[in-house]
């Protein structure tokens, strides 16, 4: 019929109209929607290497602080192996510098040489009784001929390792009082009534041998 044909042009020519529009559009508007896209494409590669490189600096200064790390652990170890050797080296002084002899069986000798400061005092006070335990002596010397002072903390730190030495059962004795030293001792008040004296080392230890010999002479009473 007339109007379905009337209808059909009227389609035919909107569509028209509209390719029309949309060709006019396109050429009007394509270049810049071509550059935009070009653009934009181009921005995303900039974006993707900068990308790239952030992860470049990212590795990089992770792999300088692992290594950082490796090293720092490194010297962590080192310091601990130093202060273990420096602890071993200041035990070993310490019992170097107040030695304990054992000069006989059941019979230890500390020789005491110098000035006595608080640390040497406590070395001296702590080997002289762990000794007396380890080598079960019955008779401990002190021998001072080395000691060129004698004052009240000397006296203190003497008064105070012979008693604990006491209550471990030895019997303390001293040796190598010079008669400055006795003087000194005198003046200062120094109660030395728990110390069996002698002379000299060979004295206290011909005394000790003849004291066995007639202990063992009499059955061991």
């Amino acid at each position: 019929s007339n109007a379905e044909r009337i209808t059909i042009i009227a389609q035919w020519i909107a569509l028209c109209v509209q390719m029309l529009f949309i060709g006019i559009c396109f050429a009007v508007f394509g270049q810049t929607l071509q550059r935009s896209i070009l653009l934009g494409l181009d921005r995303q590669k900039e974006l993707e290497q900068l990308r790239a490189q952030q992860e470049q600096v990212i590795e990089s200064r992770t792999s300088d602080l692992r290594q950082s790390l490796v090293t720092v652990e490194q010297r962590e170890q080192e310091l601990a192996r130093t202060l273990a050797d420096l602890h071993a080296s200041k035990e070993i002084i310490s019992a170097i510098s107040v030695p304990t002899i054992p000069v006989l069986p059941g019979i230890l000798l500390v020789p005491i040489v110098g000035h006595l400061d608080s640390q040497r005092a406590d070395a001296m006070t702590t080997n002289t009784l762990r000794a007396i335990e380890q080598q079960h002596s019955h008779a401990t010397i002190f021998d001072i001929t080395g000691v060129e002072v004698v004052d009240t903390n000397v006296a203190q730190v003497l008064l105070r390792t012979a008693s604990a030495a006491n209550l471990l059962g030895t019997q303390i004795i001293m040796v190598g009082i010079r008669p400055e030293v006795a003087q000194t001792m005198v003046a200062l008040g120094i109660d030395m009534s728990m110390f069996t004296t002698y002379s000299d080392l060979r004295s206290a230890l011909t005394e000790l041998l003849l004291r066995e010999g007639w202990v063992r002479s009499n059955g061991g009473e």
